[in-house]
């Protein structure tokens, strides 16, 4: 494993272990498959691609941006990512109350979570849901903004809430019970 800390810059990475970011930065990393990156509090990412079966968790005061998320990304409260790319089967990120993601695309069999069945959801704006993507809203998660395109889907299920979702010609939008 590796470690960067108070203010320390690490660039263009490869974790196959576990690399913890603690009040640094890390630029262009790459996560393998069993890989994991932990963003702790003061710890920005940018440019991280994650492999399927790969691992990001930012935890409070964690961020992420532009990342190319194909494996599992969990935005924990505080945390807060911009620009995500969710993109392939494997790709899922998980938003969890608290956490923050803001224009994230969701496409090709990603899958963006405002809320986890059985844990309170955070908020999502200014997504866009392309196809194959779904952005799945639940628990108290918010999701404000979305566009959800052609071949795209938004599931809101009880306790979820979608604000100015726009939904193009081939989108579609499930609203369950109790949302």
């Amino acid at each position: 494993s590796a470690s960067v800390q108070d203010g320390a810059q690490a660039t263009g990475m490869t974790v196959a272990g576990i690399e913890n970011v603690f009040s640094g930065n890390t630029t262009s990393t790459t996560v393998l498959s069993n890989g994991g990156l932990n963003l702790f509090s003061g710890a920005v990412a940018s440019l991280t691609t994650v492999a399927s079966s790969g691992v990001v968790i930012a935890s409070n005061g964690g961020s992420a941006t532009g990342t190319a998320d194909g494996g599992l990304r969990i935005l924990s409260a505080g945390a807060s990512a911009t620009s995500t790319l969710v993109s392939g089967s494997t790709a899922n990120e998980q938003v969890y109350a608290g956490a923050t993601e803001s224009g994230a695309v969701v496409m090709s069999g990603g899958l963006l979570q405002a809320g986890v069945f059985g844990s309170a959801g955070g908020t999502v704006t200014s997504a866009t849901v392309k196809s194959g993507g779904l952005l799945f809203v639940s628990s108290g998660g918010v999701t404000a903004g979305a566009v959800v395109s052609n071949g795209g889907r938004e599931d809101i299920f009880a306790s979820g809430t979608a604000v100015s979702t726009v939904i193009s010609s081939g989108g579609q939008e499930l609203v369950s019970s109790g949302a």
